[in-house]
């Protein structure tokens, strides 16, 4: 029993290792798809923002043609 515990200490060490990785890989995926989400999110609301402004440009210019008329 005692030759196999350097090879139980290696298992054990290539395993926690292994656990590791998949934990940073996790965090990484978590990462990358909560920015892809608020990503998403913020190109949804600019061309509303856009088509807010172009909204109020052009009822401001009618506005004004009304006046100089």
């Amino acid at each position: 029993m005692g030759a196999n515990f350097p090879s139980l200490i290696l298992k054990s060490s290539v395993a926690r290792k292994k656990a590791h990785e998949r934990s940073e890989f996790r965090a990484a995926f978590d990462l990358a798809f909560a920015f892809s989400q608020i990503h998403e999110n913020m190109n949804q609301k600019l061309p509303r923002r856009i088509e807010r402004k172009r909204d109020s440009i052009e009822f401001e210019r009618s506005e004004n043609q009304g006046q100089f008329s």
